[in-house]
């Protein structure tokens, strides 16, 4: 039967391996690898979902930008017709 710290062992070997990281890994980095392969997978999950963000963001100023020019066509019609008018 598997001690914790073996399973442990074994579920980050497997996990390294399949994300190409075959170097060796020695039981007393353990520890730390677990650690640091928890950050990289929490910091690439953020930047995921950063650029989506992002996405979405950039679809709204285009929403935003498009609907300022209208309001900015329809500022200068009116102030037209409204000069146009006082003379």
């Amino acid at each position: 039967m598997a001690t914790t710290t073996e399973r442990k062992f074994t579920s980050l070997r497997k996990r390294l391996d399949q994300m190409g990281y075959r170097q060796s890994l020695g039981i007393e980095s353990l520890p730390l690898v677990d650690k640091l392969f928890g950050d990289l997978l929490h910091t690439t999950e953020s930047l995921k979902n950063a650029k989506q963000q992002l996405g979405k963001h950039k679809e709204e100023k285009v929403g935003w930008e498009r609907e300022s020019l209208n309001i900015s066509r329809l500022t200068y019609i009116t102030i037209s017709e409204h000069l146009g008018a006082a003379c």
